[in-house]
């Protein structure tokens, strides 16, 4: 039985959107990059090497980078895309648009007091990854009460939400959760659902250039 077979559960695949303007310039995206030419053309790549029926349910965050890659697989596949701004990647404040660089040295302070906390701290007027987990576990909540036991659901959105839904899903540590790579236009498979007593997850396959992994 392969891993998209399972009837008894939601099989969730998680698209990291194609790579950004900002990210290809080595800068912290900010909300509005959107796709450079290279971003659009890996995202088109992935979305034709799907076979089969199309997804039932086709998500995005709300960031110009996910909404436009998501828009792609939408025409690609003629579903319906629905966005969702708790599928967006975690805010770093006042260090959007800025390369790692400017930020250790510019805001050095700030910086090392959150490299030390990273995983229960946020950056400066930015987001933590607790606040992270807590918007990603409600969609999936939110889903899972939606889906049909034998759908698939796509959900195009950002690094950091696919660690985060490794961290509330499969109760990994976050030190272990942000040592997978997450590469832009690669997809992470889960299949979740709900037993008798407790929520169930497996994931069969992390950072694939293809659907076909």
């Amino acid at each position: 039985m392969t891993h998209r077979d399972r009837r008894d559960g939601v099989t969730l695949l998680l698209v990291r959107h194609g790579r950004c303007a900002d990210g290809a310039a080595g800068l912290i995206p900010r909300r509005t990059s959107t796709l450079c030419d290279e971003g659009r053309a890996q995202i088109i790549r992935l979305a034709r090497s799907w076979s089969g029926q199309p997804p039932q349910l086709l998500f995005a965050s709300d960031l110009a980078r996910s909404h436009k890659s998501a828009e792609i697989l939408a025409r690609e596949w003629h579903v319906p895309l629905e966005i969702d701004s708790r599928l967006a990647e975690a805010s770093f404040g006042k260090w959007e648009g800025q390369s790692w660089t400017l930020v250790t040295e510019a805001d050095a302070r700030a910086f090392r007091r959150w490299s030390r906390r990273w995983a229960t701290h946020s950056p400066p007027e930015g987001e933590s990854l607790p606040e992270l987990c807590g918007r990603v576990s409600a969609w999936t909540n939110g889903l899972l009460e939606r889906a049909d036991c034998g759908s698939t659901v796509v959900a195009v959105t950002h690094a950091g939400v696919v660690r985060a839904m490794l961290i509330t899903l499969m109760d990994i540590a976050p030190k272990v959760a942000f040592g997978f790579g997450v590469a832009p236009a690669t997809v992470t498979s889960f299949v979740v659902g709900r037993g008798t007593d407790k929520r169930w997850c497996e994931v069969a396959f992390v950072n694939s250039d293809s659907f076909q992994c």
